[in-house]
């Protein structure tokens, strides 16, 4: 489920039309896959960039740091706002000066994550469906319903209103 992200989770939350985009292919996108047009608009915005390795990989699940890098990017968050945060340590697991630092302690200083009770963030673990969709509506400043018995179903149900998931879900 989580391995499409890129594609259609993405360029259904930025509602973008795609026209003869030129992007650079990448080795492992294949000419004639659905998902290459929304990929090569996504690098050409600067949202995604691929691997140094000139691959995209969209077969992998998209963790939590690429998820908040992601929607930021797409949210036009400017580098000067995110940049500062470089320098921070806001969870045991994300350490000062990494890649995803000003991403993930941006998001923790604008409430829009948490992390474990541990003290940690995890980085590296596949984001959830749910974890995304509430990133997606709080990013976007997206109001949704809460539910006292099931706490992501008002998300889910605007979510879906929205076509923001995959018909599959």
């Amino acid at each position: 489920m989580i391995k499409l992200l890129r594609s259609v989770l993405i360029s259904s939350l930025v509602v973008m039309t795609f026209s003869n985009v030129a992007g650079a292919s990448f080795s492992d996108v294949p000419e004639n896959a659905f998902y290459k047009k929304a990929i090569e608009f996504l690098q050409e915005l600067g949202i995604v960039n691929g691997y140094a390795d000139g691959t995209f990989r969209p077969n992998n699940e998209v963790n939590r740091a690429e998820m908040l890098k992601i929607l930021f990017e797409a949210a036009g968050i400017p580098d000067a706002e995110l940049a500062p945060y470089n320098d921070h340590n806001c969870f045991e697991d994300v350490p000062a000066g990494a890649w995803f630092s000003k991403y993930v302690c941006y998001a923790k200083a604008n409430n829009y994550v948490n992390g474990y009770a541990d003290g940690t963030f995890r980085p590296e673990s596949p984001v959830n469906l749910v974890e995304a969709v509430k990133l997606v509506l709080e990013i976007f400043n997206i109001e949704y319903e809460e539910d006292a018995i099931v706490w992501y179903r008002g998300m889910i149900n605007v979510a879906s209103d929205k076509n923001y998931l995959p018909p599959d879900v």
